[in-house]
C-alpha cells in the first residue's frame, strides 16, 4: 500500500512538472543584442589599463632619450584603447498580420517537380504566379550601421526605444585585433611613419590567387603585372596589409600562385624598383626541400631579392606542422604568426623544419589584423594566419628600405638583422617551435631596434674571397659599453641547386665572439645559414669578432652579411 502511495505521488509530480502550459506568455518589447556582442560587452569589463616600466634612458614611446636618470626605471600607466564594434541597430515592432499562405513542393528523381498551394496541387507557372499575387509588399524595418563602443552599446540598450543589435561582421574576438593597435606594438606610427619612412621609392612584389581591389588603400601606387583573373578577398587584404603599413610602397601584383612568376620578374624593369617580395601561399611538401624551394633560393642568390615567405596555416586540409614551400627555401624569411592578444605564437602557425634541417621560421610576426571602413564584395576587413603577418613584415622592412637605402639588394643583411635586432619576446616559443633551439623566432621585431643601434658589414665575391688562409674573416669592435646587452649576427645566401642535390648548405660558417682574449659567445650550428649570438659585456674591452667557414663545397659565391645591435 506505501508503495503504490509513493508511485501515486511520483506520478501526480511528474505530470505537474512536465505538463505543457495553458498559455503562451505575450510579446514583451525589450531591447535585445546578440551573443555576439554580449562577448565583447563583457571582455571590455574584464579589460583593464596596463601598467609598465620602462627604463628612464627611454622615453614612454621606447625612444631613447639624450639624457639619461641613472637608469632608473619610470612607472607609467597606458590607458587601454576603448574598441569599437560594428554593428547593425534595429528597431523592434509587433508582429503584423499577414494573409494566410501555404505551399508545398517535391521533385522526384528524375528531376519531376510538383507544386502545392493551399493545398491545391497546381502547375510550376500558376503556383510563382498567384504566390506573388498573394505576396504582400513588405518594407523592412530599417536598420543602422555603426561602430560603437560598449558604453555606447550598453545605453542604447537600456535606453527607451526597444532595439535589437547585433555584429556586422563575424569576428572571433580574441583573434582579431584592429590594425593600429598592432602598429603601436610594433612602433611602426610612432617610429616609421612619424618621421616621414612609408615605404617610398620602394618597390614591393606579390602574387597571390587572384588580384586584388584596390579599394580601401592608395591605388596610385598599385600596378598589376599581368592580366586579372578575379577579384578576390586573399590578395585584396594582402594589398591593404602591406599598402597600410608602407603607405607610399609601390606594390608590384602577380596573379598566380607558383614560382612560375620568377621567369619573367625583372626587378630593375619599373620605377621603383622591385626590393622586396611577399607571398602568402604555400605548398605542402611534407618537409620536403622542394623544386619551389630551388627556385626561390636561385632567384634570391641571383638577383638579392628580399623575400618573405608565410609559413603556412594548420588547418582540416593541411594538418602537419611543416613549414611550407617555398618558405622552406634557405635565402628566404619564413614568417610565422603571433597572436596580439598575449604575443605567443597562433596555435594554427606552422613552425617544423626541412629535411635540410634548417631552422625555420626565421621570425614570428603579428596577425589577426582588423581594417575598419571595409565595404567591398569580396572582403569585409578581417586577415588572420601567416597570410596577414608576411605581408605585414613585408611593409615594416620597406619602411626600413625607405629610410636605409643601404639595405637594398642585401637579402643577407635583412636576415641577420631579424635574428639579430630586439624583440618582444614570445610568450610560449620554447615550448611551441620545438626543433628550432636558436635564439631566431623566439622575438617579435619592434622597428626602433631594428632600425638603430646597429653596425652592418657584408662581403660578397667569388668562393676564394674574403677569408684568410686559415678560412677565417677577423676584425675588432671598439667602443664597447660594459654590462649592455648585444646581438651579433652573421647570415649568407646559399645556391639552391646545391641544396636540392646534398639536402645540406654549401657553406657552414661558424661566430664566434673573444673578449680579453677569452671566448665570450660562439654560434656553430651546421644546418643554418646565419648564426647569432646574444650575451651581456663585463667590461669596456673591444671585441673580436671570428667568422670561421668551418666547410666549404667550393661552389657557392660568398654573399655574407654581419649586424651588430646593442641595447643603451
Amino acid at each position: 500500500m506505501l508503495s503504490r502511495t509513493i508511485t501515486l505521488a511520483v506520478l501526480l509530480l511528474a505530470s505537474t512538472l512536465f505538463a505543457k502550459p495553458t498559455y503562451l506568455p505575450p510579446l514583451k518589447l525589450k531591447s535585445k543584442a546578440s551573443n555576439d556582442v554580449h562577448m565583447f560587452l563583457n571582455k571590455e569589463k574584464q579589460s583593464t589599463d596596463i601598467k609598465i616600466q620602462k627604463s628612464s634612458a627611454r622615453d614612454i614611446l621606447g625612444r631613447i632619450k639624450k639624457s639619461s636618470n641613472n637608469n632608473k626605471n619610470e612607472l607609467y600607466y597606458v590607458l587601454r584603447p576603448q574598441r569599437t564594434l560594428d554593428v547593425y541597430i534595429s528597431p523592434m515592432q509587433e508582429s503584423r498580420e499577414i494573409q494566410p499562405i501555404s505551399g508545398r513542393f517535391e521533385i522526384n528523381g528524375s528531376g519531376e517537380k510538383k507544386y502545392w498551394l493551399d493545398e491545391n496541387r497546381i502547375t510550376e507557372e500558376d503556383y510563382f504566379r498567384k504566390v506573388e499575387s498573394k505576396q504582400e509588399e513588405f518594407i523592412p524595418v530599417q536598420q543602422y550601421n555603426a561602430s560603437l563602443i560598449a558604453s555606447e552599446i550598453e545605453t542604447l540598450l537600456n535606453g527607451p526605444e526597444p532595439i535589437f543589435i547585433d555584429i556586422a561582421r563575424k569576428p572571433i574576438f580574441d583573434d582579431y585585433t584592429l590594425y593600429t593597435t598592432i602598429f603601436g606594438y610594433s612602433e611602426i606610427a610612432s617610429h616609421a611613419h612619424a618621421d616621414g619612412y612609408k615605404g617610398q621609392d620602394i618597390g614591393v612584389f606579390f602574387n597571390d590567387g587572384g588580384c586584388s581591389n584596390p579599394i580601401g588603400y592608395n591605388s596610385g601606387y598599385y600596378v598589376l603585372l599581368n592580366t586579372c583573373s578575379d577579384v578576390l578577398m586573399h590578395p585584396t587584404a594582402v594589398a591593404k596589409t602591406i599598402s597600410a603599413t608602407a603607405p607610399l610602397a609601390t606594390l608590384y601584383a602577380y596573379d598566380g600562385l607558383g614560382t612560375g612568376f620568377l621567369s619573367s620578374l625583372n626587378m630593375n624593369a619599373h620605377n621603383p624598383t622591385i626590393e622586396i617580395s611577399s607571398h602568402s601561399w604555400h605548398y605542402l611538401t611534407n618537409g620536403v626541400y622542394s623544386a619551389y624551394d630551388k627556385n626561390m633560393d636561385n632567384y634570391i642568390y641571383n638577383n638579392r631579392l628580399i623575400s618573405f615567405y608565410a609559413a603556412g596555416n594548420i588547418s582540416s586540409n593541411d594538418t602537419t606542422s611543416f613549414v611550407g614551400s617555398p618558405g622552406l627555401a634557405l635565402n628566404t624569411i619564413a614568417v610565422g604568426a603571433i597572436n596580439p592578444t598575449n604575443n605567443n605564437y597562433a596555435s594554427y602557425s606552422k613552425w617544423k623544419n626541412s629535411n635540410v634541417r634548417n631552422q625555420k621560421p626565421e621570425m614570428a610576426n603579428y596577425s589577426e589584423f582588423y581594417f575598419p571602413n571595409i565595404n567591398i564584395d569580396v572582403w569585409n576587413g578581417y586577415f588572420a594566419g601567416t597570410s596577414a603577418s608576411t605581408p605585414y613584415t613585408a611593409g615594416i622592412f620597406a619602411d626600413l628600405l625607405s629610410q636605409y637605402s643601404f639595405f637594398k639588394r642585401h637579402p643577407e643583411l635583412i636576415k641577420a638583422l631579424i635574428v639579430s635586432g630586439e624583440k618582444i619576446p614570445i610568450g610560449n616559443a620554447s615550448s611551441y617551435d620545438l626543433d628550432n633551439n636558436s635564439i631566431a623566432a623566439k622575438g617579435i621585431i619592434r622597428y626602433s631596434s631594428i632600425a638603430w643601434n646597429h653596425r652592418f658589414r657584408y662581403w660578397s665575391g667569388s668562393n676564394s674571397c674574403c677569408f684568410d688562409n686559415n678560412n677565417k674573416i677577423t676584425f675588432t669592435e671598439t667602443g664597447i659599453v660594459p654590462n649592455t646587452h648585444y646581438r651579433i649576427a652573421i647570415a649568407w645566401l646559399t645556391n639552391g641547386d646545391y641544396v636540392i642535390l646534398n639536402n645540406s648548405i654549401s657553406q657552414d660558417i661558424d661566430l664566434r665572439v673573444y673578449q680579453n682574449g677569452t671566448l665570450l659567445k660562439s654560434s656553430i650550428s651546421a644546418q643554418n645559414p646565419f648564426e647569432v649570438v646574444d650575451f651581456t659585456t663585463t667590461s669596456n674591452a673591444d671585441l673580436t669578432i671570428e667568422i670561421y667557414r668551418y666547410a666549404n663545397s667550393g661552389s657557392d659565391n660568398v654573399i655574407l652579411g654581419y649586424t651588430l645591435w646593442n641595447d643603451f
